[in-house]
């Protein structure tokens, strides 16, 4: 197995360094070596979304999760493909499965407010998105989603905008029907 922690130490480091075809190879290679580690097929998933093979990743990731359902690594690419894939339900779902310490990551809140957004939840997107900004008000992702949502970038301009006055969504009134045509009594208005 120590030779398989080698392979996998390096398909790593081809990965981290955008070599996906390498990663991929060598992962090949550990997979051989230890086929129940199910960090092997997440790492392959990983490099598969990278180069845009959504359908290869979902059945990577599927079968890392297969092997251990407990792990977040896996959840957390399932859970990006499906937002790749426009499929923000699904992807909602995964987020909403992860660890509470994985969810809360700047990454995954930028995540599920772009899937909410899509969603039309705008509401919950538009706190996501600014709670990441509060965290890290150079954020670009938050920052686009915040543009996105609002037409404007500034958090900070969004935050001292007053929110508009509101209104009861019903107003009773004293009326008649008279030929055809309400009548309030004066003073009721």
């Amino acid at each position: 197995k120590p030779i398989g922690q080698a392979f996998f130490a390096a398909a790593l480091e081809a990965y981290q360094g955008q070599d996906y075809r390498r990663s991929m190879d060598l992962l090949e290679q550990a997979g051989r070596i230890d086929s129940f580690n199910s960090a092997i097929p997440a790492l392959y998933g990983w490099n598969l979304l990278k180069m845009r093979d959504y359908s290869g990743a979902r059945r990577k990731f599927a079968h890392a999760l297969l092997l251990n359902p407990h792990l977040d690594d896996p959840r957390l690419g399932l859970a990006f493909t499906w937002l790749e894939q426009g499929e923000d339900a699904r992807a909602l779902d995964c987020f909403q499965r992860l660890a509470p310490a994985t969810r809360n990551t700047l990454d995954v809140r930028v995540a599920m407010a772009r899937a909410n957004r899509a969603l039309g939840e705008n509401q919950l997107a538009l706190q996501l998105a600014a709670s990441v900004l509060r965290q890290d008000p150079g954020n670009k992702l938050a920052a686009n989603e915040l543009t996105i949502l609002t037409g404007v970038a500034d958090l900070k301009a969004i935050e001292s905008t007053p929110s508009p006055a509101s209104r009861p969504a019903k107003m009773a009134l004293a009326a008649r029907l008279a030929d055809g045509f309400f009548q309030v009594p004066d003073g009721d208005v």
